[in-house]
Formats: C-alpha cells, structure tokens, sequence
C-alpha cells in the first residue's frame, strides 16, 4: 500500500514538471465485429456487432506510452451450416472481463492539440458468460473455453481530451476444447473515449 501512495504521489509530482500530463486515466465506449475460424470449417460465419465499454490508464514516457485497459467485452459471432438438407443456425454470445495491455508511439503531435499513435500489445477475455442459441432455441455448448487471448496491434488519434482507436485482434487461444476441431477468434475495435 505504501509503495502504491508513494508511485501516485511520484507520478503526481513529475505531472506538474511537465507541461504534459505523463500520466492519463480515461473511459471507451467500444464497439466490435468479430470472426471466427476453424478447422475443420463448421459453416458460414457472419460476423456480429457487440458492443463494450472499458477505463484506461496510460502513462508517457517522451514520444512512447504504456496503457493498460481494463473492462467489459461482449462478442457475437453467426454460424450457419446445412446437415442432411436440415439448416442449421447459430448465434454465439461471449460476455466477459477484457484486459489490455499496450505499447504504443506517438508518431505525429499536434502540440497541445493532441497526436497521433500506432500500438500493440496483448488481450486477455475470461467470458463470464457464453450464451448460444440455435433456431431461436437456447442450446449447452461445452466445448467452448471460457479464456481467450490475443494480439493486438493499432491505431489511434487524441484530440484534446477525446480518443479515437481503431484495433485489431488476431486470437491465439483455441476457442474449442474439442480434440478434434480448432478455433480462433479474430475481432475489429472501434473505440471512443475521453481522458482526464
């Protein structure tokens, strides 16, 4: 507890040294489209709008950052298939914790305006909760991980006190516990936000 006070307090002082804040706290509204492949194939996937929210701490060192973001993610994916002349369709809903963390670099300020960035990093999921439902019917799948990881890279934009990224995150956990069949997920961000 002590060493924490004594980082905030650090922090705090070389904030007012600077003319920059080096340390930014903020909240995103995210909004995702998210994929899934597999092998072997297991039908025709749509992706599906979902939609998150997270806060973010982010502390700048010259013309890098160090972010970490931590809040909620839901994810929704469409799969269709035909057996034996039967359609089938399914719409999986993963709802959980989603943690970041992530390296970035400032490319182009605009002084006090903002600037530019390019990212990466890492995401964790731990779904909470994975609802799936096929021909309107809820339907007990489990052979789905409830943990999920991936690579992160990016791109963002701060002006003044808003933030823009664009992200995108190439799964590397297997979705499926399943000996026999392999899947990731792989999912395209948008977020908006405001920091402080």
């Amino acid at each position: 507890m002590k060493k924490t006070i004594l980082l905030v307090l650090l922090l705090s002082g070389l904030n007012g040294i600077s003319q920059e804040k080096l340390f930014r706290f903020g909240f995103l509204l995210n909004t995702n489209v998210t994929s899934l492949s597999a092998d072997p194939e297991i039908g025709t996937v749509k992706p599906q709008l979902a939609f998150g929210g997270s806060a973010f701490a982010r502390l700048k060192i010259l013309f890098l950052y160090a972010e970490l973001d931590a809040g909620f993610a839901s994810h929704e994916v469409n799969v269709s298939n035909t057996v034996l002349g039967t359609n089938y369709d399914y719409n999986y809903n993963f709802n959980g914790l989603d943690l970041s963390g992530i390296l970035g670099w400032r490319v182009i300020g605009i002084g006090k305006l903002g600037n530019f960035r390019l990212f990466t990093g890492f995401n964790i999921n731990n779904y909470t909760k994975i609802k799936v439902t096929s021909n309107g019917s809820s339907v007990t799948d489990p052979s789905i991980n409830t943990g999920n990881s991936a690579f992160l890279f990016g791109t963002g934009v701060d002006i003044w006190r808003i933030v823009f990224n664009l992200k995108y995150n190439i799964g590397l956990t297997d979705l499926s516990s399943l000996s026999t069949q392999e899947m990731k997920s792989s999912s395209f961000v948008v977020s908006l936000g405001i920091k402080f």
